[in-house]
């Protein structure tokens, strides 16, 4: 398989990412993305606390993860997929999962899913 731009550069933010959110602590800087629907309503979106999920899973704190957003747990294997099917049209082709997934409506379930989720994570 041929490395185009694409996926070098998704490769290299992935990693810059993981980097800054394993050095940095989103719990007590100030740096971290605040999400605006929090800010303004109280209300938690479906993505709430993903960042500081992600900050513990690369320390190895997956029962702390899990409570911040069991939500990214359930849902971030999926977008995954869809992610890298989307970056290396060649798996669309070769492979059914990435075709399953990129299929419209699965999609349209999955964000279904994914508004349900921030509904019934206020309750």
């Amino acid at each position: 398989m041929k490395c185009n731009k694409t996926v070098i550069l998704s490769i290299s933010i992935l990693v810059v990412a993981c980097i800054i959110l394993a050095l940095g602590n989103p719990h007590s800087l100030s740096w971290p993305l605040k999400c605006p629907l929090y800010q303004i309503t109280g209300l938690q979106c479906p993505l709430c606390g993903m960042q500081r999920a992600v900050h513990e899973l690369l320390h190895g704190n997956m029962k702390e993860a899990w409570s911040l957003n069991p939500g990214f747990f359930l849902f971030s294997p999926y977008w995954f997929v869809v992610l890298i099917g989307t970056i290396i049209p060649n798996l669309q082709k070769t492979n059914f999962i990435v075709r399953f997934c990129l299929r419209d409506k699965i999609i349209f379930l999955a964000l279904i899913a994914l508004v349900l989720w921030g509904i019934v994570r206020n309750f």
